[in-house]
């Protein structure tokens, strides 16, 4: 959906799968790898669309909607920048 995959792919499949755990579990240092591996793969790969959903969707698991809200938002810009699509009343069009 997004091209190529990037440096990063490996670091999202380990978010998404720490992410899978904590939900599905009560491992008390789960949260912390969360965040670990988000940082790691926000660095590895700035302004990836994708790490910014799974990001959004996180907090909104940690009941932290305004840090969502805020990760969607991101989410939807980088969206935009890799379609050339433009943010309409809020909805996304383009090409």
């Amino acid at each position: 959906m997004f091209g190529r995959p990037t440096r990063s792919g490996a670091c999202n499949f380990e978010v998404c799968h720490r992410y899978v755990h904590y939900v599905f579990s009560d491992a008390p240092n789960a949260e912390d790898e969360i965040e670990a591996l988000l940082a790691k793969a926000a660095q590895a790969s700035p302004g990836n669309p994708e790490i910014a959903y799974t990001t959004a969707n996180f907090r909104l698991l940690q009941q932290r909607p305004d840090e969502a809200a805020a990760a969607m938002e991101e989410f939807v810009r980088g969206c935009k920048a890799q379609s050339g699509s433009q943010l309409v009343s809020g909805t996304l069009i383009g090409p």
